[in-house]
C-alpha cells in the first residue's frame, strides 16, 4: 500500500524553489520523478508524495539531486516573485486536482515522446554523419590508391620512355659501328689491293709467270682400251638378281 511522505523541507528564492524529500533507505535507482509545469511526484515504492504548486515553474530547468538519504530538487519560477506558500490555494479541490494531474501526466507522455523522437532524430542524423564520413573516407582512400596507380604507371612509362631512348642509342651506335667496321675493311681491302698491284708492279717476273702459266699449252687427248675379265658365278643366273650380279 503506497506512504505519502509529510515531513518533506523546503526553501525559496524569488527565483527557484528547493525540495528536500527524504529517501526512508530506499535507493536511488528506485526513484521516480513525474512533474509539469506546476504538479511534481516523487515516488519510491512504497513511500511517495506530491504536490499541486502554487505557480506556474519551468520543468525544463528542473534539478534532481539525490545526497544523503535526500532528494533534492531544484525548481525554476516561470515569474521570478516569493510565493510564501508551496501548495496551489484550490489544492483542496479534488475536480481541479485531478485535472492537474491528468495535464501533468499528458505533459511528460508528451515530453517523452519529443524526446523519444529528438533522440531517433540524433541517432539518425548521426547515422547520416557517420555514413557521410565513412564516405568521405572511402573516397579519401579510393583517391589516395588512384595516386598510387596514377604514380607507378608515371613510372612504368618513364622507365619506357628511358628504356626505348636507350635502345635507340644503342642502335644508332650499333649501326655507327657497323658502317665503322665496313669502312675499316672496304679501306683495308683496298690497301691491300694498293699492296699487290704494287708488288706486281715491282716485281714482273711474277707476272711473267703468272702470263706463263695462263699461256702454258694443253696435252693432247686420247683414248685407253679397256678389256673386261668375264665374271662366272657357281649358281645358275636369275633374273631378279642380274642388276646386282652385272655390279
Amino acid at each position: 500500500m503506497p506512504v505519502i511522505i509529510r515531513d518533506i523541507n523546503w526553501e525559496e528564492t524569488d527565483a527557484n524553489l528547493v525540495l528536500h524529500i527524504p529517501m526512508k533507505g530506499a535507493k536511488a535507482n528506485k526513484l521516480d520523478v513525474l512533474s509539469s509545469d506546476q504538479y511534481l511526484k516523487v515516488s519510491f515504492p512504497p513511500f511517495f508524495y506530491e504536490v499541486f504548486l502554487y505557480d506556474l515553474i519551468d520543468d525544463d530547468k528542473s534539478r534532481i539531486v539525490v545526497q544523503n538519504g535526500f532528494v533534492e530538487i531544484t525548481l525554476t519560477k516561470q515569474i521570478s516573485r516569493k510565493w510564501n506558500q508551496l501548495s496551489h490555494v484550490q489544492s483542496d479541490d479534488k475536480e481541479i486536482m485531478k485535472n492537474l494531474r491528468e495535464e501533468a501526466l499528458n505533459q511528460n507522455a508528451l515530453k517523452q515522446k519529443q524526446r523519444t523522437e529528438a533522440k531517433s532524430s540524433l541517432l539518425n542524423t548521426n547515422k547520416r554523419e557517420a555514413v557521410r564520413e565513412q564516405m568521405k573516407l572511402d573516397e579519401a582512400e579510393r583517391d589516395r590508391i588512384d595516386t598510387i596507380k596514377k604514380n607507378e604507371r608515371d613510372k612504368i612509362s618513364e622507365e619506357m620512355k628511358q628504356f626505348e631512348e636507350n635502345q635507340k642509342i644503342q642502335r644508332q651506335l650499333a649501326i655507327q659501328n657497323h658502317i665503322k667496321s665496313n669502312e675499316t675493311q672496304l679501306h683495308e681491302k683496298i690497301e691491300e689491293k694498293e699492296k699487290e698491284k704494287t708488288i706486281f708492279e715491282e716485281n714482273p717476273s711474277t707476272n711473267s709467270l703468272a702470263e706463263s702459266k695462263i699461256n702454258a699449252p694443253l696435252r693432247e687427248t686420247g683414248r685407253i682400251a679397256v678389256n673386261f675379265t668375264s665374271r662366272i658365278f657357281p649358281t645358275p643366273l636369275r633374273e631378279s638378281q642380274a642388276d646386282a650380279e652385272e655390279q
